[in-house]
């Protein structure tokens, strides 16, 4: 058979057919997987996505769909089989990728600002001595009842 480079239309259906084979269970690893329909929202995305089952051509080609090439992995061992792999096909690109949303928070030009996080990420990393020179400069112009303790959390 001629490699090429499209899933067929019924692909979800054939990896659907293969996950439920495999009861949900990585061939490679052991890892159970997450089946569908069931609520997992309680679960942490990036932990939900690494026990997500995903099915594998194992030789390589989208379009040859025999139960003997097909195989449940779980998203790890499925990215180690890939990883020999220097570009996705065109096949694999085609299909919907589910990205997370990711918070953004937009600043008007005029109102700029930052949040301390992202100050202090800014910042240089400080020597301990440094930071003890910083407590007795700032401890020298203070009262003795308000004197600080600058704790190096680096």
């Amino acid at each position: 058979m001629a490699l090429t480079l499209e899933y067929p239309d019924n692909w979800a259906d054939i990896a659907t057919t293969v996950k439920q084979a495999a009861g949900y269970r990585c061939n490679r690893c052991g890892l159970k997987c997450l089946p569908p329909n069931n609520s997992y929202r309680h679960l942490d995305l990036s932990l939900r996505r690494k026990l997500s089952a995903q099915v594998h051509h194992l030789d390589g080609n989208p379009a040859q769909n025999d139960k003997s090439n097909l195989v449940c992995l779980c998203s790890g061992c499925h990215l180690r089989m890939h990883r020999h792999r220097p570009q996705p096909t065109p096949g694999q690109l085609s299909m919907k990728l589910k990205l997370p949303k990711v918070p953004r928070v937009r600043h008007s030009r005029q109102n700029w600002q930052l949040t301390l996080a992202d100050l202090i990420d800014r910042l240089p990393r400080l020597s301990v001595e440094l930071y003890r020179q910083l407590e007795l400069d700032l401890n020298n112009d203070l009262p003795d009842n308000s004197r600080l303790t600058v704790i190096n959390s680096h």
